[in-house]
């Protein structure tokens, strides 16, 4: 009877030196892309026509980041994406950018990135599932200075005015004939630079910073099948009833300002009106 319990309590300790069992994961990859309705959106590609009414326009950048992305079963369960680290995603962050550089881009990256890497749960199964994520960067990792920062969150392009935050959304179209202005003038470009706002404290000096409006929607997809579909960011849908062409006021464009009335329109489709966000959708790869 000795010996028995000695064996078990000999095994027992070899199990716990071995360290935990790790549940079994699969590698996963998640295509995003920017998109005019049916047409793949690039630098180099003819204007499209977007907004209210219809002016050519054409991408001068197109970049975004999300987090937190899960996959969730039939049965509503989220199963959390765990990112790769790489140049393009860090500490669960990802950068989609579909700007190179090229055209009107001149002013980017050559370099491109329309997906996201990671490992998942195999308790997730075979679908079918949605897809959910945050837009933007997490509030622990967005109040950091971009020159110290570790890829894709070192960009000065990202960055953003308001506590050493970051831009989320980058956005920036040249519509055909410029941009009409209240005071008569014209601007080349209309902007959507979508970040937090409100933002107090200064992370130099140590101080934590809190913003009254964070600015970070969460999307949840229809169905999708990771090696079939990837989600989009339909340019078309987002600025469906804004005029591109016509500036009301304030920063041309939308700089997230809570009283700029070109943001109303753009925040509503992007889910930030406390609806669905319309301009992300699932299509075939």
């Amino acid at each position: 009877m000795m010996i028995c319990r000695l064996t078990r309590l000999a095994t027992l300790l070899l199990l716990l030196a071995a360290g935990p069992v790790l549940a079994a994961e699969r590698s996963v990859t998640i295509g995003f892309g920017i998109v005019a309705g049916a047409v793949a959106v690039g630098c180099a590609a003819p204007a499209a026509a977007l907004g209210l009414p219809a002016v050519a326009a054409g991408l001068r950048d197109g970049r975004f980041y999300v987090h937190d992305l899960a996959l969730i079963d039939a049965a509503g369960k989220a199963w959390p994406v765990m990112l790769d680290e790489t140049l393009w995603q860090h500490d669960g962050v990802a950068l989609i950018d579909a700007e190179d550089a090229t055209g009107a881009c001149r002013e980017g990256t050559s370099e491109t990135n329309t997906r996201v890497t990671g490992r998942v749960d195999d308790g997730a199964g075979a679908g079918p599932w949605r897809l959910a994520f945050t837009l933007g960067v997490p509030q622990r990792l967005n109040h950091t200075a971009t020159d110290l920062a570790p890829p894709p969150l070192d960009l000065a392009a990202m960055g953003w005015g308001w506590q050493a935050g970051r831009k989320y959304v980058k956005l920036e179209l040249v519509p055909e004939g410029g941009v009409a202005r209240p005071d008569g003038g014209r601007a080349g470009t209309w902007f959507l630079h979508l970040g937090a706002t409100g933002c107090t404290g200064n992370p130099v000096t140590g101080e934590i910073v809190s913003c009254d409006r964070p600015n970070r929607p969460g999307v949840v997809t229809a169905a999708f099948d990771p090696a079939r579909a990837q989600v989009v960011l339909d340019l078309a849908v987002l600025f469906a009833a804004t005029d591109l062409a016509r500036d009301q006021g304030g920063a041309v464009g939308c700089m997230s300002a809570p009283d700029d009335a070109d943001c109303a329109a753009v925040f509503e489709r992007l889910g930030l009106a406390g609806g669905v966000a319309t301009a992300f959708r699932v299509v075939a790869k």
